[in-house]
């Protein structure tokens, strides 16, 4: 979580970004049209596969939290509008991990 130590941000930010694009470059669509990091380890049930919880949680948390250094900073300089504009479009799309945790993989591996 960001502290409010501005100047460790700005020279955080870049790395945060691009670990958001590569998130964002290898998403997958999923059948309901949300985007999967795809082929993750799943710690509940062994084996890999797209969308795990933990993936998902774990992408989610990293855009949103570059998004919101972003804006705490307000400096254009660090990332193009475009740039921002397709993070945001990609945290909106970007499965939550919480379907999993109510049973939908659960269903899929024959767990009743």
């Amino acid at each position: 979580k960001y502290t409010l130590d501005k100047d460790f941000l700005r020279t955080a930010f870049p790395v945060m970004l691009t670990g958001c694009q590569f998130m964002k470059d290898i998403a997958v669509t999923a059948s309901d049209g949300t985007l999967e990091i795809p082929n993750e380890y799943s710690p509940e049930h062994g084996g890999t596969e797209n969308g795990t919880a933990f993936a998902q949680q774990l992408a989610r948390e990293a855009v949103d939290e570059t998004i919101r250094a972003y804006e705490a900073l307000n400096d254009a300089t660090l990332a193009t509008a475009s740039e921002m504009t397709e993070l945001r479009n990609f945290y909106n799309k970007l499965d939550t991990g919480l379907k999993n945790a109510q049973g939908l993989r659960w269903l899929r591996h024959g767990f009743p």
